[in-house]
């Protein structure tokens, strides 16, 4: 019975600690769905980015994004976006939103995404290139024949 217990206890502390670890986004998506877009700003400027996993991170610059266009800030709602694609290239869409911020993130994304798999291609053929590169070369045979020959 004992180890019942304890595994019922674990089980409602796990519990606990995921719904609290996904407070910040649902006290965002909260202030956002009843209009609140400046506290939802100041929120968002509240929440320590470390605490958060990625798709979090995506979640709330989603949420910063939507209310600045909703403030009518779309300059700064769109280089929001463009850091979403770049940290995240794969998100369609960070948050479930209106067909109008759909309509831009979907147009930020394709003007961005070019240039960010351009350089992710560079970089890991950069690396790719370093990795089978030799540190150091063996003297090639012409080198020494040059020196044989004097």
């Amino acid at each position: 019975m004992t180890n019942l217990l304890r595994a019922a206890v674990c089980i409602m502390l796990f519990c606990v600690m995921l719904s609290a670890a996904n407070a910040p986004v649902t006290t965002l998506r909260d202030l956002y769905m009843g209009a609140q877009y400046d506290d939802a700003l100041a929120a968002i400027d509240s929440i320590a980015a470390d605490t958060l996993t990625m798709p979090e991170q995506t979640e709330v610059a989603g949420y910063r994004a939507a209310c600045l266009v909703a403030l009518g800030r779309t300059g700064e709602a769109e280089r929001v976006m463009e850091s979403i694609v770049e940290r995240a290239p794969d998100t369609a869409e960070p948050i479930d939103a209106s067909p109008k911020l759909r309509a831009l993130f979907s147009e930020v994304r394709s003007r961005v995404l070019p240039e960010v798999m351009r350089s992710r291609y560079t970089a890991a053929k950069a690396l790719l290139i370093a990795k089978h590169t030799p540190k150091h070369r063996p003297p090639s045979m012409a080198s020494s024949l040059s020196r044989a020959a004097r």
